[in-house]
């Protein structure tokens, strides 16, 4: 799915945050010059009502060296939450204005 695209959307919560793939799919995003959307899933209900907690921003575990300062993904790239957010009606947006920001 990383070759054909332009912007990564990356879904976490306190389950999602944990899993290797996630790190995966934010380095080589990265790599590959590609633009990244993070979006907390954690207060939507699943298939019996429940909702997960908050999960660690994967953003915050990866950075760029830009002399002696560490510059963390979190800082370049946003972040949204999908029901404070309204997700829903704004993913096109956010999606949208990273993709022209990586053009530029």
């Amino acid at each position: 799915g990383l070759n054909s695209s332009i912007v990564t959307i990356v879904l976490f919560s306190s389950e999602t945050s944990k899993l290797k793939y996630i790190d995966y799919a934010i380095e080589q995003s990265f790599k590959r010059k590609k633009g990244l959307v993070g979006i907390d899933v954690h207060n939507m209900k699943n298939d019996v009502g429940d909702k997960d907690s908050e999960g660690k921003n994967p953003f915050k575990k990866f950075y760029v060296k830009k002399g002696k300062e560490k510059i963390y993904l979190k800082r370049i790239f946003p972040t949204y939450e999908w029901i404070n957010d309204l997700g829903y009606n704004n993913i096109n947006e956010w999606v949208e204005g990273i993709a022209k920001a990586i053009k530029e």
